[in-house]
């Protein structure tokens, strides 16, 4: 029988901090679109109907929005080379998901991967949405019949307790690496290169970075994919989240529509809130800090980066990653990567 644990990493009053930064960043436009984090939210249930759901509606979504390609295109490019991934890397190593999502995801993907894996240690599923770390862990270690832990945590900006000695294997499925914030400080590519090195504070040298990068830059599919109701009430959730664990004064998240935007400079893919048509501009306070929001104003919620294949490794690459493998299918926009982290590297450049 598989021995499974879970733990939580999660540090309240650090998380509560964190997203009260992130908000007042959001909507003073210090930077946008990086709150991607807090689109995986769970219900509280001591809250009738509670509407900060966002697990539950990205996992309807995954099941009912069938223009949305990533899930289907990201589990034929895993599934094909995770016996020539499992092969080039050593055996016995330690499986870390980072963010394994929904359960068809984990069937798809986290399986078939870790199923490849020679000599296969044991497996840890982070993720901040408690409901995913847990059915991940579930999920493989009956499958795989090893031992595996869960941890709820944010794998960006914590430096978690994995409990682990020998070498890794992280696989960061999903494209969560190119939810990175967007400013007019720096260029996108620049933004997910912090989000590399955040990631960083989990690795040691040696370890494995197995990552998925999405290149489509097709404007027409895009759109189709990703302007579903369903993805809607998913980023949305932002904003309930934001009413429910923050201190707010007259703000009110169902003033607020869905719109999706492409940026063929930025290479960026933009989920956005806008005040609906007939509401009237909101003026409000978060914490302290006063916000007017009128019509037409776009709030960047969640960003998704679609580079080529070339300045995504140069972003791993500057923060210690450096590129060992990749592989793509003909007509198939997925990447998939295998980094090795190297400090020593990156500290020399």
């Amino acid at each position: 029988m598989f021995d499974m644990h879970n733990q939580s990493s999660v540090n309240k009053p650090f998380v509560d901090e964190l997203f009260m930064q992130d908000t007042l960043d959001l909507f003073c436009g210090t930077k946008t679109g990086h709150m991607n984090a807090y689109a995986f939210n769970e219900a509280d249930p001591l809250i009738p109907n509670d509407p900060v759901r966002g697990g539950e509606y990205w996992a309807q979504m995954i099941e009912k929005a069938p223009a949305y390609y990533l899930v289907k295109q990201e589990s034929e490019v895993i599934q094909a080379f995770a016996p020539e991934v499992g092969h080039y890397l050593p055996s016995g190593l330690t499986s870390v998901d980072l963010g394994p999502g929904e359960t068809e995801a984990v069937l798809k993907k986290t399986i078939p991967f870790n199923n490849n894996l020679v000599d296969l240690r044991d497996f840890i599923s982070v993720d901040i949405n408690n409901h995913f770390s847990h059915q991940a862990c579930r999920l493989v270690g009956q499958a795989l019949r090893i031992p595996a832990t869960s941890i709820t945590g944010n794998f960006f900006a914590e430096e978690l307790d994995l409990p682990v000695e020998n070498r890794t294997v992280a696989t960061l499925f999903g494209g969560l690496l190119c939810n990175a914030p967007h400013s007019d400080l720096l260029p996108g590519y620049k933004h997910v290169q912090e989000s590399f090195r955040g990631l960083s504070h989990n690795f040691k040298s040696g370890d494995y970075l197995v990552v998925t990068q999405d290149t489509n830059q097709d404007k027409k599919v895009l759109l189709d994919a990703y302007n579903h109701p369903l993805m809607g009430q998913y980023i949305l959730s932002v904003l309930y989240k934001i009413k429910r664990d923050l201190p707010t004064e007259n703000f009110d998240p169902s003033c607020y529509e869905f719109v999706v935007k492409w940026d063929e400079q930025e290479n960026l893919l933009s989920l956005n809130a806008r005040l609906a048509d007939g509401c009237a501009p909101q003026s409000f306070k978060i914490g302290a800090v006063p916000f007017t929001v009128g019509r037409n104003k776009l709030i960047p919620l969640v960003n998704s980066y679609k580079f080529p294949v070339s300045r995504f490794i140069e972003a791993a690459q500057a923060s210690g990653f450096i590129s060992r493998k990749k592989y793509k299918l003909p007509g198939n926009p997925i990447c998939v990567h295998v980094f090795e982290y190297d400090p020593v590297r990156y500290l020399d450049n």
